[in-house]
């Protein structure tokens, strides 16, 4: 592994570190304390982002590698620093931690079984082993994460302070390795913005966007919430499927293209929507009380 990979690695094992500080073991039961709210979030996150993405990469003449690294990053759920977003919106730690854990659980069965109806669909084969999925999710999301719930569990009182800090550290370390890596690959970025590659990850972000925001209960927060969780996709679980299947460079730069639309249209998505649903929300109890 590069030095580079190695610390985009440390720093994201970091940011899952913090989360956990910021939960609770008992996070994990979200399935069963909120079930409808973990159903939606499966249907979200695992079915309605894949199918529209498949469906719109082949509606544009987009070569076949990038269309690949598009569908990969559309099956690949929940980015490490997804938890940390839906935080900061607002979200309890039990939503924002619990469908984090749930569903990246829930992706070692979910991610093949929809790789291979991928494969079905498009009548190519396309694998990815189980094991080694289940392997990345267990060192790189379960350990790091439970690890901070042990510490939180146990040292309380510090575990607000230690996540702050882990958070700013690891921010710190990650932005200027991911803007050389974007200056670096700048070119080739900028290859895909004419042949629809642009506009079929913008399409399935604002579509996800609007299905998580739909299904994510009554709450404002939990709305912007599960809109963030459709469409921050994990670049390290799509890695490995293009990795697998032994896809060339023009994937993973679909990979990074498809996480940075994400991230900006998200992030303004939440700038929009929270303040409205606050405002609609302050309405309704007015006239309530009237």
């Amino acid at each position: 592994m590069s030095p580079i990979n190695l610390v985009v690695q440390g720093s994201l094992l970091l940011l899952v570190f913090t989360v956990g500080l910021q939960g609770r073991f008992y996070d994990f039961l979200l399935v069963i304390r909120q079930p409808r709210l973990f159903l939606s979030g499966v249907l979200v996150v695992n079915v309605i982002v894949p199918i529209v993405a498949v469906l719109i990469v082949f509606l544009f003449p987009i070569a076949l590698m990038t269309k690949a690294g598009l569908i990969a990053m559309a099956i690949a759920p929940m980015a490490p620093f997804l938890p940390g977003k839906m935080l900061k919106t607002g979200a309890g730690h039990e939503f924002a931690v619990g469908l984090y854990a749930t569903l990246i659980v829930t992706a070692i069965l979910i991610v093949p079984a929809s790789i291979w109806a991928v494969g079905a669909f498009t009548h190519r084969e396309v694998d990815l082993p189980v094991g080694a999925l289940a392997w990345f999710v267990f060192t790189t999301v379960l350990l790091p994460l439970l690890a901070g719930m042990l510490v939180a569990r146990l040292w309380p009182a510090i575990a607000p302070r230690l996540a702050k800090i882990g958070t700013i550290a690891a921010y710190v370390v990650l932005v200027p390795v991911v803007l050389f890596l974007l200056v670096k690959s700048g070119g080739e970025l900028a290859g895909l913005l004419g042949d629809g590659t642009l506009a079929a990850i913008i399409i399935t972000v604002l579509i996800g966007m609007v299905a998580g925001h739909a299904l994510g209960g009554p709450e404002p927060v939990t709305r912007l919430a599960m809109s963030q969780a459709a469409v921050t996709r994990h670049p390290g679980i799509a890695g490995l499927i293009v990795q697998a299947n032994g896809v060339d460079k023009a994937a993973m730069l679909a990979v990074i293209l498809f996480l940075l639309v994400s991230l900006v249209l998200s992030t303004l998505y939440g700038k929009w929507i929270l303040p409205r649903d606050a405002a609609a929300a302050a309405r309704a109890n007015g006239e309530l009380q009237k």
